[in-house]
């Protein structure tokens, strides 16, 4: 496909890999963590890891993350969840990042499992259970919560009533890319802010960009030019950036296809009744069709109208 724009697409699997998971971009890896976690967990290095991580059975199920690595940090820092303390010496965290631009009805259960299964991968004989730290942080185009959209959700073992903290070794963070849409540059506060702005406008943006002209974020373009990419490269980009439009185009051909389907039907009977029941079945029909796509409970909701509750029974039905 014809590549156009500076920049490349950073929600493709391609360019997020490339910015996050390439030792060449390591500072803009470490600077990203810390906008995560502020004075919570301070990163000064970390090291990059096989990001495939092999079944304990033979028929076991195989995990590929976007990108795995550790960090050796001082467990001194104020731990997020009420509750926690603190422990002396240096501890190893182990952040596994990923990138969700589709909703998926097992999303937030296979977060939980690539998370569980990097904890229990530290078992081995004479084991005395002292764990090390495991934060999977993931980057989405959604919101895990369409009525309650926040820009980070912190997801750990605490007391659903007074958060008080189980352990501060296990932890999930999403990030809604959703809740960053809607802003301009100046309305970003924060350095996460600024930098999720980047993630989400990178292939829009040209040298005349606020972004790029205020000129705190050149190493993020510097890895993200077009310009500066090897030929392999950029065949690696575009194949990339294709097969995130075509799982784009195919949910809105399935919406507007189905939308078609109800109308006709509903026309064909000829009676406001009929014509009723059609666009409803063509509703349930693009819902059905969005969900298999993967779409986000949002873009299902915008697209047809149906309720969130209307759409967790037809997940059911898949």
């Amino acid at each position: 496909m014809e590549l156009s724009g500076l920049f490349i697409n950073l929600q493709t699997d391609y360019g997020f890999k490339r910015m996050f998971g390439n030792i060449k971009n390591k500072r803009v890896l470490i600077r990203f963590l810390n906008a995560i976690f502020g004075d919570d967990i301070h990163v000064t290095d970390v090291e990059y890891h096989d990001k495939e991580l092999l079944p304990s059975e033979a028929d076991g199920k195989r995990i590929i993350y976007d990108i795995y690595c550790t960090s050796e940090i001082p467990d001194q820092e104020r731990n997020l969840f009420a509750g926690a303390t603190a422990d002396d010496g240096r501890k190893t965290h182990h952040f596994i990042l990923e990138m969700q631009n589709l909703y998926d009805p097992r999303f937030e259960d296979r977060m939980a499992y690539y998370t569980s299964r990097m904890v229990a991968g530290q078992g081995k004989a004479g084991w005395d259970y002292t764990l090390e730290h495991v934060i999977t942080v993931v980057v989405t185009d959604f919101d895990l919560n369409r009525d309650d959209p926040r820009l980070v959700r912190n997801i750990g073992f605490a007391d659903t009533e007074t958060r008080e903290l189980l352990t501060d070794k296990i932890r999930i963070v999403f990030l809604s890319l959703k809740c960053i849409e809607r802003k301009r540059w100046e309305e970003c506060g924060t350095e996460l802010e600024r930098i999720l702005y980047i993630i989400k406008n990178m292939d829009k943006m040209s040298k005349t960009s606020k972004p790029y002209m205020e000129g705190d974020y050149e190493e993020m373009f510097e890895a993200t030019t077009m310009g500066n990419m090897a030929s392999e490269e950029l065949v690696a980009y575009s194949d990339s950036l294709q097969k995130l439009r075509d799982t784009q185009a195919g949910i809105e051909y399935a919406s507007r296809q189905a939308y078609d389907d109800g109308e006709q039907k509903g026309r064909k009977e000829g009676l406001k009744e009929g014509l009723k029941e059609g666009l409803k079945e063509g509703l349930l029909k693009a819902a059905r069709n969005l969900l298999a796509y993967g779409a986000s409970t949002e873009m299902v909701v915008a697209a047809t109208g149906l309720t969130p509750a209307q759409l967790d029974k037809l997940r059911e039905e898949l």
